[in-house]
Parts: C-alpha cells; sequence; structure tokens
C-alpha cells in the first residue's frame, strides 16, 4: 500500500506512524473498537445468545462430571470402627458424586460437632478420594450422672466408646452436679 503512494505521503504516513497516539489508535483503539462492535453485533441476537450460554453450560458440565475428577471411595481415618461408622453415616457420601459438589468445610463442622470428635481434616486427594482423618476424645474420667455411666476427656468432653465397663474399672470416677465441668481439676 505504501509503495502506491508518492514520495513524499509515504515519509508522512511513516513519521504518523512513529508518533504514540497514532499507534495506539491504529493498534489498540481501532482493533479493540472492531471486535467490541463485531460482539456486540452478534450478541444482539437471541439465538447467538442462547447458543453460547448453552455451550458454556455444556462445557461446564463436562468439566464438572469428567471421569478423572470424580470421587469414588470415602476413606476414614479413625481408631475406633464405631467411629468410623458414624463418621461414614453422618457424612452421606455418594459415590461418583463430583468434588465441586462437595463442601469440604461443612462435613467438617458437621463431624466437630459430634461429641466424640475432636477435630477433623477433610481432604480431596488426587486419584478421586475423599480423605477424613478423625481424632478422637481420649477418656480420661467416668462420670455416673443419674442410672447412666459417661467417659470424659479432660475438657469435659463426652468420649464415643461402646463399652465403658471396661472403662470403669481403669479410670477414675467423678460425680455430682458440674462434675463434667470440672474434669480438669479433678484429674489433679
Amino acid at each position: 500500500m505504501m509503495s502506491l503512494l508518492p514520495v513524499s505521503l509515504q515519509f508522512l504516513a511513516q513519521r504518523a506512524l512513529l508518533t504514540p497516539t497514532i499507534r495506539l489508535c491504529a493498534f489498540v483503539v481501532f482493533p479493540v473498537s472492531a471486535v467490541s462492535i463485531a460482539s456486540a453485533v452478534w450478541l444482539s441476537d437471541d439465538r447467538n445468545r442462547d447458543w453460547l450460554a448453552a455451550t458454556y453450560k455444556a462445557a461446564e458440565h463436562a468439566f464438572k462430571f469428567n471421569d478423572s475428577f470424580k470421587v469414588a471411595e470415602l476413606r476414614v481415618n479413625a481408631e475406633l470402627p464405631e467411629l468410623r461408622r458414624l463418621v461414614r453415616s453422618n457424612v452421606g457420601f455418594t459415590t461418583d458424586s463430583s468434588p465441586f459438589d462437595i463442601d469440604p468445610q461443612s462435613i467438617k463442622s458437621s463431624l466437630e460437632d459430634l461429641p466424640a470428635v475432636l477435630s477433623a481434616t477433610v481432604t480431596i486427594v488426587p486419584g478421586g478420594d475423599l480423605e477424613i482423618m478423625v481424632r478422637e476424645r481420649k477418656a480420661e474420667v467416668v462420670l455416673r450422672r443419674g442410672g447412666e455411666l459417661l467417659l470424659l476427656d479432660r475438657h469435659g468432653g463426652e468420649v464415643f466408646s461402646g463399652d465403658v465397663s471396661e472403662a470403669v474399672q481403669e479410670l477414675p470416677l467423678i460425680t455430682g452436679a458440674g462434675a463434667d465441668s470440672h474434669v480438669d481439676e479433678a484429674l489433679q
């Protein structure tokens, strides 16, 4: 295009392209404006907008439910089998779940609300496993409340245990009103 112009106009065109304003307009403003206008015209048609939304939803669904991302197994690390069963029933895990539908923070908080659980860690590990590590409360004392026996930890939290009769022989027995809130003091 430049060779068709006379030499004096070629010189002026080259000098104009060296100025920052003209270069900015020629290489940024005009291309961005052209793409923006073309996109606005294309998106003004309802069919194009519907097609774009459907394509986006299909891509999102294909990504979320990709077989390589599915969580296929629940692994619970806890010492007692009763506690493992309790955690499994509390989580409500279904096989082939999408990791995007699982909220580890809510699972963790619901597990830590259980009286036997001191702390829980919930992670989705690569390879398709939901891993839950549970630290359970350790029995320190036996509390007699009315006609029942409860195992308590150092902070007065109830401990999950199926058999209290063995612990009664090995652990100290406390009783009385408010004894569960003063376990640490009773152990000293």
